[in-house]
Formats: C-alpha cells, sequence, structure tokens
C-alpha cells in the first residue's frame, strides 16, 4: 500500500498580509491618532466652501483685528477678513500644494534612480553627478533661484520644491534598486532575454513601492512647511488666495496687538506636520519586514 504524500504547505497569498498590516499599523498609537487627524484635515480642506462661515476674501474694515467671539470664532485679521474661514481655505491650498509636490518629484526622482541603477556605467555616474550638483545647493537657495527663473505663483512654488525633493528619490530608489538587481529572480529574467522596461515594471518597481511610500509620507509635512516657507517670503501662494504662510506673513506686522493671526495658521502648520511624520514613522514600522506582528 502506497503511503500518502505529506500536505505540501501552501504559502499564504500576499493579499493576506493588509489585514496583518492595518493591524499593525493600528496599534501603533501615534500613527492611529495621526491617521484620524490627517483625515480631519482632509475632511475640512475638501469641504471648506460648505464649512466655511464667511466667503474667506470678504473684507470688512470697520470689523478688522476683532479678537475672536461668536460672530468670528478665530477672530478677523486687518481687512476684516474672518480668520477661520481662511483657514480653512488654506488647508485646502497647503495640501494640494503638498501633494503636487511629492506626486511630481516623486515620479521623476524614482524615474532617475531606476534608470540609473538598472543602467549602471556611464548612465550611472552621468545621472548621480547630476543629483550631486542639485544636491550641493541649501534647499531655499536652489528654491528662490527657480521661483526667480519662473516667477512668484502656487504653480511655480510647487515646481520649485518639487525639483528641490527629487534628488532624495533619486537617491533612496537607486539604493533600493541596486541591491533588488543582484537577485536572483532578477537575474533570472535577464538572462532569459527580458528587456530592461519589462524588468524594472515588473520586478523592480513593487518592491520599491514601500520604501517610496514611506518617504512620500515624510515629505508631505515639509513640503506644506517649504511651501508655506516661500509664501511667507511672498514667492509663493499669491494674495488673495488663502494660503497659511502668506497668513503668518500678514500677522507679523500685528503680532503684539493681534496674537491669534499668528497663533491659528502657525498651530495648523504644526499639527498637519506633526500628523505626517507621526503616520510616516508608523507605517516605515508597518511595511518593515523585520517588524514582529502579532
Amino acid at each position: 500500500m502506497v503511503e500518502p504524500e505529506p500536505a505540501v504547505e501552501v504559502s499564504e497569498p500576499v493579499a493576506a498580509e493588509r489585514p496583518r498590516f492595518w493591524r499593525h499599523l493600528l496599534r501603533n498609537r501615534g500613527a492611529a491618532a495621526s491617521l484620524g487627524l490627517l483625515a480631519v484635515f482632509v475632511l475640512v480642506a475638501a469641504g471648506a466652501q460648505w464649512i466655511a462661515p464667511y466667503n474667506p476674501n470678504a473684507q470688512n474694515l470697520l470689523a478688522a483685528l476683532q479678537p475672536p467671539s461668536a460672530l468670528h470664532l478665530l477672530g478677523t485679521d486687518e481687512y476684516g477678513r474672518d480668520v477661520l474661514s481662511r483657514l480653512l481655505f488654506g488647508a485646502r491650498t497647503a495640501l494640494l500644494a503638498a501633494v503636487a509636490v511629492v506626486a511630481v518629484s516623486m515620479v521623476a526622482g524614482a524615474v532617475w534612480g531606476l534608470a540609473s541603477a538598472y543602467y549602471g556605467g556611464w548612465v550611472d555616474t552621468l545621472l548621480m553627478r547630476v543629483v550631486d550638483v542639485f544636491m550641493a545647493f541649501p534647499f531655499l537657495l536652489l528654491a528662490l533661484m527657480i521661483v526667480a527663473a519662473l516667477g512668484s505663483g502656487v504653480v511655480q512654488a510647487v515646481i520649485a520644491v518639487a525639483i528641490s525633493y527629487m534628488p532624495v528619490y533619486a537617491r533612496l530608489v537607486r539604493g533600493v534598486a541596486l541591491g533588488l538587481k543582484e537577485l536572483d529572480f532578477v537575474q533570472a529574467a535577464r538572462s532569459l532575454g527580458a528587456p530592461g522596461g519589462w524588468i524594472m515594471r515588473r520586478h523592480l518597481v513593487p518592491n520599491l513601492v514601500g520604501p517610496i511610500i514611506v518617504q512620500a509620507t515624510l515629505n508631505m509635512g515639509t513640503a506644506i512647511i517649504d511651501i508655506s516657507g516661500l509664501s511667507f517670503l511672498g514667492m509663493g501662494v499669491q494674495p488673495p488666495q488663502s494660503d497659511w504662510g502668506a497668513m503668518l506673513a500678514d500677522a507679523q506686522t500685528y503680532i503684539l496687538q493681534a496674537e491669534w493671526l499668528v497663533l491659528a495658521p502657525g498651530l495648523a502648520i504644526l499639527l498637519v506636520v506633526l500628523a505626517f511624520n507621526l503616520f510616516g514613522d508608523g507605517l516605515r514600522d508597518a511595511l518593515d519586514p523585520r517588524v514582529e506582528r502579532h
């Protein structure tokens, strides 16, 4: 009588890792709290036109510099505009600009770094030397040079900050891809004559998603700070569009007599940047295969 063969253990499908990932992420209290806070900011930004009690650009000089009250929960600015309304619309500007910055720099940097790592040789040398030139400039100086060449405005500020961030993604992707391309499954695909584009798309890109997402999450917070910084200097979002950095720039003249003008946008920037940083740390731990998951 033939003995039955032992049952072959079937590996758990990749999709089954998703519940584990979310359990591990939400078990991190900082990440869970930051995720909830970010959801509030996104909802506020998306529904600003319905939530805001006033038109953010409507001026009423008779109500200028009024402290917080029942009519204006966060007071009014020097033109009598409602600070709460401008803060809500400023959240939309900040988040959309940050998403645009991260998306542009992430795609451009990933393509740059992936091509550099996969093809190597003189291509790698040339592309990385260009990255070194960009990284040799201090961020603010490089951003100001780009804005000065393109002109002031939110689009120009997004382009300037995205170009400044691109070398970070290029170096990150290149470093990870250099290790991946030496693995057996990539070498096997190359030996079978698979084209480079197919190998990068099929084997390298899926394994780069995790590090790129973590870096992008962390960069969302710094992008908000940098866009607000350019607006503070008058080279980013232009009036009358609501922006937290521009609100801080306008408030510096009245900081001693109307402190609410500084506190409102300052706390908003602090909270959203802190939320992105905490969420990025939790996301990094949840995606790290070395972290024990129970």
